[in-house]
C-alpha cells in the first residue's frame, strides 16, 4: 500500500501487463507558507486546476485554500479568472 491519494497506471502491450506505476504529486515544503505570506499581503487566493477534483480538494486543504476548483479546462480556467 502506497500513502496519499496517488494513480496506478497499468503499462500493458497488446498481450501482457509490463509494469503498474505509481503516480503521485507532492508540494514543495514552501508552498504552504508561500500562501499563507499572499494572504496576510492581502490577496485573494483560489486554485484552478484541471487534475481531477479529489486531487484538488486535498491540495487546497494542505495549503489551507478555501476556494478552488478541480477539473477545469483551460478555457474555463480563463473564463473564471476574467470574471474576477
Amino acid at each position: 500500500a502506497y500513502p496519499g491519494e496517488g494513480l496506478w497506471l497499468l503499462l500493458a502491450d497488446d498481450h501482457r501487463a509490463l509494469a503498474w506505476l505509481y503516480l503521485e504529486d507532492t508540494l514543495r515544503s514552501s508552498a504552504p507558507d508561500c500562501v499563507e505570506q499572499w494572504r496576510q499581503q492581502g490577496c485573494q487566493t483560489i486554485l484552478l486546476s484541471g487534475d481531477r477534483v479529489e486531487t484538488v480538494a486535498r491540495v487546497a486543504e494542505q495549503l489551507g485554500m478555501g476556494q478552488w476548483r478541480g477539473g477545469l479546462l483551460p478555457d474555463e480556467k480563463l473564463a473564471f479568472v476574467q470574471q474576477l
